[in-house]
């Protein structure tokens, strides 16, 4: 697992939500990128299972907004705390779904815009050498 070029506009490193949509954003816009990523895909992640109406507005504003829902997403419309018998309802907007199913989804969308994805690897920064920067790839 290499990467096919020598040279890249970007690399991002980390292919979780804002590292893939970063990526395929970069590359709607023409630029080569690669995103690497240390985890193998799936993944499973306790946190990050639920969207808010700001990251639901963030998919949206870039073609994604479909996409939690053709996902199975489940709205999201109060949240209930209680303690010591006492109890509040707090309203939400959102929704919950798979991160598991989400982040790969999010990389099928970046790959398919063109990012080269390698997961399994560490990047490495490296020094500045001339217009761009060093960065070394290591399979884990």
């Amino acid at each position: 697992m290499t990467p096919t070029r020598d040279r890249y506009d970007a690399i991002v490193i980390g292919a979780g939500p804002a590292g893939a949509v970063a990526a395929r954003e970069l590359a709607r816009r023409g630029q080569s990128v690669l995103m690497v990523d240390k985890a193998t895909f799936p993944r499973r992640k306790v946190c990050g299972c639920c969207l808010n109406g700001n990251a639901l507005a963030a998919l949206a504003a870039v073609g994604l907004g479909e996409l939690p829902h053709a996902l199975g997403a489940v709205s999201l419309h109060s949240l209930k705390l209680a303690v010591g018998g006492r109890m509040a309802t707090v309203p939400l907007s959102g929704v919950s779904l798979s991160r598991e199913a989400f982040d790969l989804a999010l990389i099928g969308e970046a790959v398919t815009a063109g990012v080269e994805f390698l997961p399994g690897c560490r990047a490495t920064m490296g020094d500045v050498e001339g217009d761009g920067r060093r960065v070394e790839i290591a399979v884990l």
